[in-house]
């Protein structure tokens, strides 16, 4: 099932961070999941010359897609084929709907603009607003949970910079 949905330009600045339910936490600061996107999208065009498509962390798989900006879905199950489908369907809808938005952000760097996107995709049936397996998240044992990005984050930082010197 797809939990969060992230949008980052490419310096790392969040665009937009969603969790579809409270169980669904990736940490309070979602600069701090962008700076962990962002640093492992770098490591891989400087490793590469490609973008990553996907990473799995534990049960949490990030599923990107770049174009001017970089939309992440994050997935809790292993329902892989499903999950890139479901990100390609996002991305068609983001960049149908939102063009003229993404452009001005490129301008202006106002996020307010994207603010409807987790709604409309709840809307159109693309994610849920929940797991579905309780009527809200304040009973899930899952909620509070929060993945550990500031130090994977750091880790890949520090191994980023072994390679350059």
């Amino acid at each position: 099932m797809i939990t969060n949905l992230i949008i980052l330009d490419r310096e790392g600045n969040t665009v937009l961070s969603h969790a579809f339910g409270a169980c669904n936490s990736l940490g309070d600061n979602p600069d701090t999941v962008s700076g962990f996107l962002s640093a492992v999208h770098s490591f891989s065009m400087m490793l590469s010359g490609n973008h990553v498509s996907e990473i799995r962390l534990g049960s949490r798989c990030f599923f990107l897609t770049v174009d001017k900006l970089i939309l992440v879905l994050v997935s809790d199950d292993h329902n892989d084929e499903a999950n890139r489908h479901t990100l390609q369907l996002v991305r068609k809808l983001f960049m149908k709907r939102f063009a003229h938005d993404i452009d001005a952000y490129l301008i202006d760097h106002d996020t307010s603009r994207f603010t409807s996107l987790p709604s409309i995709l709840i809307d159109e049936g693309l994610v849920q607003a929940n797991c579905g397996g309780m009527s809200d998240c304040s009973d899930c044992g899952d909620n509070g949970k929060n993945f550990p990005v500031e130090s994977v984050r750091q880790m890949l930082h520090e191994k980023m910079n072994m390679m350059k010197g």
